[in-house]
Order: structure tokens, then C-alpha cells, then sequence
């Protein structure tokens, strides 16, 4: 039987159905003001998209180096006609700092780390290495 089991995971491995080593979506917490998300790595803050309206605390420096071809980084919160789906959480870098930020977007808006906020709190953060091009309400 467990000749089997084992069998049945090294074909989900190869078969691309089973990911042993997955990577979490936050380094810890469950995104509460007392138990905030846990942000490390550039995927941990490309994550913050699927919770705008969470808590989150940077515990490491990070790099976007990966995000940085063609359009590059994809701004967290959007406003959009007709729809707006800012970010409204809080996101806390305890002075870490997010580099190599690129977005290359001529002729878009809300361009940024965050594109588009509503409410929501942003402290001590540190942007280094940043570059932007865009239309209208363009910042880091």
C-alpha cells in the first residue's frame, strides 16, 4: 500500500498535479491588525493584490528585479472606469526598504507600488532604485 501511495505521488510530481515544495503565500500571519501578513520576498508582495483590504508587515529588504521587463511591475490597486478596486489595508516596512521598482506603462494612470489607495496606510517605507513611466498620477 505504501509502495502505491508513493508511486502515486512521484506521477502527480511529474505530471506537474502535485507541488511538494509550494511556496506560501505570506512568510506568517492571517492579515489582521494584530497578526498582520508577514511580507519577504517580491512574491509575497505581488500576494498583497489578493488582499487589499488586509494588514501587512515587511520583514525583510526585497527586489522586484523579476518584474522588471516588459511592462514591468503591475501596481497593487487599480482605478479603472467604471470599476475602482483600491487598496485599503495597511502596510507597515518597518524601514525596510522594496528596490528596483520598474513600471514601463506611457500611457497609463495610477502608476506605483500601490496604483490606486482608498483609506489606507502606508508607513515607513523605503523605495530605492525606482523607475516609472506613465500618463497620469505617476509616483512610487
Amino acid at each position: 500500500m505504501k509502495r502505491v501511495i508513493l508511486w502515486a505521488i512521484v506521477l502527480g510530481v511529474l505530471l506537474g498535479r502535485v507541488h511538494p515544495y509550494e511556496e506560501e503565500e505570506f512568510a506568517g500571519g492571517n492579515g489582521t491588525p494584530n497578526d498582520p501578513y508577514l511580507v519577504k520576498n517580491a512574491e509575497h508582495v505581488n500576494n498583497i493584490r489578493h488582499h487589499r483590504d488586509a494588514h501587512f508587515r515587511q520583514i525583510e529588504d526585497i527586489t522586484l528585479e523579476d518584474y522588471a521587463f516588459g511592462e514591468g511591475w503591475n501596481p497593487v490597486g487599480e482605478r479603472s472606469f467604471p470599476d475602482h478596486i483600491p487598496f485599503t489595508g495597511t502596510y507597515d516596512g518597518q524601514g525596510y526598504t522594496i528596490s528596483d521598482l520598474t513600471i514601463n506603462r506611457p500611457d497609463s494612470h495610477y502608476l506605483g507600488l500601490f496604483g490606486y489607495i482608498d483609506g489606507a496606510e502606508l508607513r515607513n517605507m523605503a523605495l530605492v532604485d525606482v523607475w516609472i513611466e506613465g500618463r497620469h498620477y505617476v509616483g512610487g
